[in-house]
This record gives structure tokens, sequence and C-alpha cells, in this order.
């Protein structure tokens, strides 16, 4: 019983800190994330894209998040998850906030 209203305080006081630190309220993705976030680590996009990715601009971050992040959406996608996964993995682990803005 102790242990089971211990882990329910535990997860309240980390949706509260969550709120709190998030300004109050609960952004989208893409209103998260810093200004032209993927070109700051990534010069050259089309050597990290499939061979079978249509073709993109000049690198800005506006594109990738044009079709893959659609406006309004809080749902995570399939590319969020993958970008998310891929940079917190074995060979890379990038902290939230080298993208995202809290």
């Amino acid at each position: 019983m102790i242990q089971k209203l211990t882990l329910i305080t535990a997860a309240i006081v980390f949706i509260l800190l969550t709120v709190v630190l998030s300004g109050g309220e609960i952004a989208s993705a893409e209103q998260k994330l810093k200004e032209n976030v993927c070109a700051s680590c990534h010069k050259d996009f089309k050597s990290i894209l499939p061979k079978e990715h249509p073709k993109i601009g000049d690198g800005d971050t506006i594109t990738c998040l044009d079709c893959h992040v659609p406006a309004g959406s809080a749902e995570p996608t399939t590319f969020s998850k993958y970008i998310h996964k891929v940079h917190n993995s074995k060979k890379v682990r990038l902290e939230c906030g080298s993208c995202h803005i809290f």
C-alpha cells in the first residue's frame, strides 16, 4: 500500500514539474523546437536521408517539419518517434534541451 502511494505521489510530482517547467502549458513539439534545430548539427541533410526520400530544399528545418509534424498536432508521429529514438541511443545521446525549448 505504501509503495503504491509513493508511486502515485512521484507521478503527480513529475506531472506538476513538467507543467511548471513548460511555462504552465504543454505545447506541441513544433512549438517547442529551437529555430533551425536540425541544421545546427546536420549541415548536409542528403547524407542522412534514405535514398528514396523526396528531394528537399536547402536544408531548412521547416521543410522537414512541414511534412513530418503536421500543424496543430500534439500527437507523436512516426517521424518524431524515430528522431527521438535515434538521438537517444547507444551511439548518440543528446539532452532534450539540445533541440527543445522549455
